[in-house]
């Protein structure tokens, strides 16, 4: 049995992970400039929290659910894709509580941001494993 960092699963799951969270930043990225140029540094500052709020947790998440594989760790794989969901929301609510105390706003860049880069990540795995397909 393979290692449970060296599984094929865990390792095509982490390169899925990597090249998702690269997605992410990208547009991100893109919604940082688009939000600065049409709001100047409110507008760019919200958004770039956006960013951080939707990626930070995602990296964490990505740590976390591919710890194991392949069927030997089967309830390892659980246990941790499950506790890896909760802290990821976990910290979305703590970075947005602490967003909201520290930005003056607008809150439309942030949002809008932030909601773009989840749909991002709940769509990226089917299109990047169609493309690969």
């Amino acid at each position: 049995m393979l290692a449970q960092s060296n599984h094929p699963l865990t390792r095509a799951g982490r390169r899925l992970a990597k090249r998702t969270l690269l997605l992410q930043l990208s547009i991100g990225l893109i919604f940082v400039v688009f939000f600065g140029l049409l709001m100047a540094g409110p507008g760019t500052l919200s958004a770039l929290a956006g960013l951080v709020i939707a990626l930070v947790p995602s990296l964490v998440f990505s740590a976390l659910a591919f710890r194991y594989g392949g069927g030997r760790f089967a309830p390892n794989v659980v246990r941790y894709f499950f506790i890896a969901e909760a802290v990821k929301w976990l910290l979305v609510v703590i970075l947005l509580i602490i967003a909201f105390k520290l930005l003056p706003g607008p809150w439309l860049p942030l949002f809008v941001t932030l909601l773009v880069l989840l749909h991002v990540q709940w769509l990226a795995p089917i299109l990047l494993n169609s493309k690969t397909s």
